[in-house]
């Protein structure tokens, strides 16, 4: 179908804008925002997604404060409107890759904001990732990470926060393409079928960890099956605009962790990260977690009822909130889980960004998880 998107030199493929490469369902297209706060007071993550062969957009917002999370949930039809505005929540890039806003106007479930999201340095753009699992195809995707800082406001359970960057620092990625949990339903499932369903995907341990530095950007994907073989790795530095380095990408070509757990949970307690660039150089980090927030549920990952792309009706906005003192809530929530940490150098430099965690294999239930 024609629609105005068609009037702009941006085709791909021999059909309209509102057509991609793929009939597959999973086909998607997304923006991910993190904001962290270096007082530890409020962790705020925002996504939205176009799923164009299931006619659906959607978006969340998960904000963590003290002993509650809040969730708010949106989707629409897509049809030809490519706006990306989905009910009260909108997201609007004023400069690309330089400055995005981020709009979720108040609504029954305790969070709004109105933020700009400012980059400090380029993108880094990962290594297309394709992974076929017995004949299907689970993974054919692209993806950039880029670090930044917010400004603005934030308004989480009745209370505001005046977003300094100097205080709020943000990452963000932009994907697109196939994965597994999109666009497809999920079923319900004990923590020990989820498992056995990721294990036999070959997941195992899953690292994706957005950092900023004052002098440079880092971030590296770590993938591992349950048996301890290592699937995925990718990563690499950014440096600064207007630097020296500011075109300069350092790739990583190594990493060797030691991970611990809350006991016989997969909750992240601390951790240590050696990684090997490019050049030989070698950087060691103490990671130490400051704030967790749960996507899993929250956001829509892995969530049996409203998974990524879902349809969910023709307009609908839906919240919840989760009680991060339940220990049966946090098990059920916490197989992905996305933490605000300080990442210490061990050459003083300090910095803050992600522990995007997911462990799912044997050794989850083991009272502390060991070096890998």
């Amino acid at each position: 179908m024609l629609t105005e998107w068609d009037d702009f030199l941006m085709h791909q493929i021999i059909s309209t804008m509102d057509h991609v490469e793929s009939s597959d369902p999973r086909w998607h297209d997304r923006y991910w925002f993190h904001l962290g706060d270096l007082h530890g007071e409020v962790l705020l993550g925002v996504g939205m997604g176009v799923y164009p062969n299931l006619n659906v957009m959607d978006g969340f917002s998960v904000a963590a404060v003290a002993v509650k999370q809040k969730n708010t949930l949106v989707s629409r039809e897509l049809g030809g409107d490519r706006d990306t505005k989905v009910g009260p929540l909108r997201i609007h890039v004023e400069r690309g890759l330089r400055r995005i806003r981020l709009l979720l106007e108040p609504n029954d479930f305790e969070i709004s904001y109105d933020l700009v999201w400012d980059s400090t340095m380029p993108p880094f753009e990962e290594q297309t990732h394709f992974q076929r699992s017995r004949g299907r195809v689970i993974r054919n995707n692209a993806r950039y990470t880029q670090s930044g800082r917010f400004s603005g406001t934030l308004t989480v359970a009745g209370r505001t926060w005046e977003i300094d960057p100097e205080r709020f620092w943000g990452v963000r990625d932009r994907s697109w393409g196939l994965r597994p949990g999109q666009g497809e339903p999920i079923p319900p499932m004990t923590a020990e079928q989820r498992q056995q369903v990721l294990g036999a995907m070959g997941f195992g341990l899953y690292h994706y960890n957005p950092v900023q530095f004052p002098d440079y950007s880092l971030f590296y994907m770590h993938n591992e099956s349950p048996e301890g073989r290592v699937n995925v790795i990718d990563g690499g530095l950014r440096f600064p605009y207007d630097s020296d380095r500011e075109d300069e990408v350092l790739r990583v070509t190594g990493i060797e962790h030691e991970m611990e757990f809350e006991p016989g949970t997969a909750r992240f307690r601390s951790g240590r990260v050696e990684l090997t660039l490019r050049d030989g150089s070698v950087k060691r980090y103490s990671v130490t977690p400051i704030l967790p927030c749960y996507l899993a549920q929250g956001g829509g990952y892995g969530d049996s009822e409203r998974w990524h792309g879902s349809y969910r009706g023709k307009l609908v906005v839906e919240g919840h909130t989760n009680d991060l003192t339940d220990a049966k809530e946090l098990d059920r929530l916490g197989y992905a889980s996305d933490y605000f940490s300080e990442w210490r150098c061990d050459d003083g430099e300090v910095g803050y960004g992600q522990v995007v965690d997911a462990l799912v294999d044997d050794v989850r239930l083991e009272a502390e998880r060991g070096p890998r």
